[in-house]
């Protein structure tokens, strides 16, 4: 019951991190 909807909130912030993370370490190059 919990789990699709855990996973489908997750699933985009992961992305959304990976994303400002790889921005940032393209920034500061």
């Amino acid at each position: 019951m919990v789990g699709p909807i855990l996973s489908g909130v997750v699933a985009p912030v992961l992305s959304l991190l990976l994303l400002a993370f790889f921005c940032d370490r393209i920034k500061r190059r």
